[in-house]
Formats: C-alpha cells, structure tokens, sequence
C-alpha cells in the first residue's frame, strides 16, 4: 500500500500534468472548445481529490 507522503505526491504530479494540460490547450485557442473546460474540470475534480486526502491525513493524525 503506498504511504500517505506517496499519494500526495502522485496527485500532486497529476495536478501539474493537468495544469500543463490545460495550459497547452489554452495558448492553442482550443480548436476542440469541449477540450479545455473538459481539463479545467479535471483540475477541480483533483483539487476536491486533494482536499478528501488532506482531510483524511489530518484525522489520522489527530486520531480522530
């Protein structure tokens, strides 16, 4: 299983790739308009993921 430290850097590399995603389709005018919002979405939705992840890291911590 991978540790906590592990999850939180494969999203954050996820969360870049995305970004980056975003950003090449944005400076390309998006000839596909459905593209670009489809990876701006895919930004929130790992957000929300990272979000979850820190929560549950702080309740295992506090041992809630």
């Amino acid at each position: 299983m991978e540790t906590q430290a592990g999850v939180s850097q494969a999203m954050e590399v996820l969360h870049a790739k995305a970004a980056c995603l975003a950003l090449l389709l944005e400076d390309a005018g998006d000839p596909d308009v459905s593209l670009l919002p489809l990876a701006l979405n895919l930004l929130d939705d790992i957000d929300v993921l990272r979000a979850l992840h820190l929560r549950v890291v702080m309740k295992s911590h506090t041992g809630a």
